[in-house]
Protein backbone atom coordinates (compact mmCIF):
# COMPACT_ATOMS: atom_id res chain seq x y z
CA UNK A 1 0.00 0.00 0.00
CA UNK A 2 1.23 3.59 -0.47
CA UNK A 3 2.09 5.95 1.36
CA UNK A 4 -0.58 8.18 0.17
CA UNK A 5 -3.39 5.54 0.55
CA UNK A 6 -2.25 4.89 4.16
CA UNK A 7 -2.81 8.38 4.81
CA UNK A 8 -6.06 8.76 3.52
CA UNK A 9 -7.19 4.89 4.92
CA UNK A 10 -5.80 6.54 8.33
CA UNK A 11 -7.82 9.55 7.84
CA UNK A 12 -10.57 7.73 6.82
CA UNK A 13 -10.35 5.60 10.37
CA UNK A 14 -10.12 9.06 12.13
CA UNK A 15 -13.39 10.27 11.10
CA UNK A 16 -15.33 7.17 11.44
CA UNK A 17 -14.08 6.87 14.98
CA UNK A 18 -14.76 10.53 16.06
CA UNK A 19 -18.85 9.90 14.33
CA UNK A 20 -21.10 8.42 16.99
CA UNK A 21 -23.16 5.35 15.26
CA UNK A 22 -25.93 3.29 16.36
CA UNK A 23 -25.34 0.22 17.61
CA UNK A 24 -28.04 -2.62 15.69
CA UNK A 25 -28.86 -5.53 17.65
CA UNK A 26 -31.04 -8.66 16.39
CA UNK A 27 -32.89 -10.27 18.89
CA UNK A 28 -29.80 -10.15 21.80
CA UNK A 29 -31.63 -11.62 24.37
CA UNK A 30 -32.97 -14.74 22.77
CA UNK A 31 -30.21 -17.37 24.23
CA UNK A 32 -30.30 -16.20 27.73
CA UNK A 33 -32.13 -17.24 30.86
CA UNK A 34 -33.81 -14.47 32.56
CA UNK A 35 -30.92 -14.04 35.00
CA UNK A 36 -29.17 -13.05 32.11
CA UNK A 37 -31.56 -11.22 30.07
CA UNK A 38 -31.59 -8.59 33.21
CA UNK A 39 -27.80 -8.33 32.85
CA UNK A 40 -27.83 -7.52 29.51
CA UNK A 41 -30.73 -5.51 29.57
CA UNK A 42 -28.94 -3.52 32.12
CA UNK A 43 -25.57 -3.04 30.31
CA UNK A 44 -26.65 -2.26 26.78
CA UNK A 45 -27.77 1.13 27.24
CA UNK A 46 -24.04 1.83 28.36
CA UNK A 47 -22.26 0.81 25.11
CA UNK A 48 -23.51 3.93 23.07
CA UNK A 49 -25.45 6.37 22.71
CA UNK A 50 -28.37 5.17 20.71
CA UNK A 51 -29.16 1.37 20.38
CA UNK A 52 -31.50 -0.37 18.10
CA UNK A 53 -32.90 -3.34 19.48
CA UNK A 54 -35.37 -6.12 17.52
CA UNK A 55 -36.53 -8.11 20.05
CA UNK A 56 -39.26 -11.31 19.72
CA UNK A 57 -42.30 -11.11 21.28
CA UNK A 58 -40.99 -13.45 23.91
CA UNK A 59 -38.54 -11.03 25.45
CA UNK A 60 -40.10 -8.09 24.80
CA UNK A 61 -41.44 -7.87 28.00
CA UNK A 62 -38.64 -8.58 30.23
CA UNK A 63 -36.74 -5.85 27.88
CA UNK A 64 -39.36 -3.37 28.67
CA UNK A 65 -39.25 -4.22 32.52
CA UNK A 66 -35.24 -3.89 32.64
CA UNK A 67 -35.13 -1.03 30.18
CA UNK A 68 -38.17 1.00 30.34
CA UNK A 69 -36.50 4.24 31.86
CA UNK A 70 -33.54 4.24 28.51
CA UNK A 71 -36.35 3.31 25.73
CA UNK A 72 -36.42 6.06 23.29
CA UNK A 73 -39.26 4.86 21.15
CA UNK A 74 -40.55 1.72 20.71
CA UNK A 75 -42.38 0.21 17.55
CA UNK A 76 -43.64 -3.26 16.97
CA UNK A 77 -44.14 -5.09 13.98
CA UNK A 78 -47.14 -7.15 12.56
CA UNK A 79 -47.35 -9.55 10.36
CA UNK A 80 -50.01 -9.45 8.12
CA UNK A 81 -49.05 -11.83 5.29
CA UNK A 82 -46.26 -13.51 3.92
CA UNK A 83 -45.06 -10.57 1.80
CA UNK A 84 -46.87 -8.00 4.26
CA UNK A 85 -45.90 -6.23 7.47
CA UNK A 86 -47.00 -3.31 9.45
CA UNK A 87 -45.52 -1.17 11.80
CA UNK A 88 -47.28 0.04 14.68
Amino acid sequence: MSQENRLSDDRAKQELSSDIYPLVMDAPLSKFDKKHIQSVCETIPHLTEQVVIFIKDTDGDLAKEYMNAKIGKSHKFVKISETETIIE
